[in-house]
């Protein structure tokens, strides 16, 4: 008789790998209710890893890409396992491996640093996903190009006719130029986002259940490692490069901007404990990031500062 243990692990990531990829999008490519709650693809692999153990948030990915290539696709099963389910099961095994083991400021560098291998892997992934299409970068965006095209065509010009209101020739053409040259970074960037977004909740989740596997960090203490200013610099300075290199580059520096504006914001949550009318600070900062997004640039400039000067260090957070 099959151990009981061993049984309930399975069912766990069976259940885990099968929400994933129903919440990933992939069974129902083009469904926009499923737009939103792809942001939560990575959660139920999450919460198995966070929650049990990280074989199973791993296990629970195989399961989950196998139910996509028997239902739609071997790519669609390479896209997910790429994009969801290894970073997922790596974040949980780095997380288990680190967090909780020598103090909460060494905590919030250890998240760092599993963001920027986040970065690194979210970069790669899309570069390669580009290089698997084709090889040669001019043909890639050429390709990327004519599909960004028919989308534009289909938005301002359905039936063939010139809907009222719509952009210049000129003023397409550039907006195409753009999107096409831009949609490998953007990509690489959801993925990173999504897999912030859904791990939060998840061990969130995990921590209130009793069932958080390491000791929760406190993210207000969250730090990127030394180099990363570097890192970022040299990301930028690369970024301009019309190549595949380019795009690598491009996908880093707004990766690490990501991770700047999420030190940043740390620091006001670590800097504000104690000062009335503390919610209502916070409660407006983020309101005013998510609706308008232009603030992300005054968290990130105090992300560079903080990360140079260790504004936290001067106010220990209790």
């Amino acid at each position: 008789m099959a151990n009981p243990s061993l049984v309930s692990a399975i069912l766990v990531a069976l259940i885990a790998g099968l929400t994933s990829a129903l919440l990933s999008g992939v069974l129902m490519p083009g469904s926009m209710s499923f737009v939103l709650l792809m942001l939560l693809g990575p959660l139920p692999l999450f919460l198995a890893g966070f929650g049990w153990h990280s074989a199973l948030a791993a296990l629970g990915g195989v399961f989950g890409g196998l139910m996509i290539d028997f239902s739609v696709s071997d790519r669609g099963a390479i896209a997910y396992l790429g994009s969801v389910a290894f970073p997922t099961a790596l974040t949980c095994y780095l997380s288990e491996r680190w967090l909780g083991r020598q103090g909460p400021a060494a905590d919030g560098l250890f998240l760092g640093r599993i963001g920027i291998i986040l970065v690194f892997l979210a970069a790669i992934i899309v570069v390669g996903s580009g290089l698997w299409v084709n090889p040669d970068y001019v043909a890639f965006k050429a390709k990327l190009a004519g599909v960004v095209r028919e989308i534009i065509n289909a938005m301002f010009a359905p039936g063939g006719k010139t809907a009222p209101g719509a952009p210049s020739l000129q003023a397409l053409e550039r907006m195409i130029g753009f999107m096409s040259g831009a949609m490998l970074p953007i990509s690489g960037f959801l993925i990173l986002f999504t897999l912030t977004l859904s791990g939060t909740f998840a061990m969130k989740i995990a921590e209130r259940s009793k069932r958080l596997s390491f000791i929760k960090p406190d993210f207000r203490l969250f730090r990127l490692p030394g180099g990363a200013l570097i890192v970022f610099a040299l990301a930028l300075f690369i970024a301009p490069n019309d190549s595949f290199t380019g795009v690598l580059a491009t996908s880093v520096a707004l990766g690490i901007a990501f991770l700047l504006m999420l030190q940043g914001l740390a620091v006001l949550h670590a800097r504000s404990v104690g000062m009335n009318g503390r919610i209502g600070i916070l409660g407006s900062a983020w309101a005013l990031l998510i609706l308008f997004g232009i603030p992300s640039l005054i968290f990130i400039a105090i992300g560079i500062a903080d990360h140079l000067m260790n504004f936290r260090a001067r106010r220990p957070v209790n």
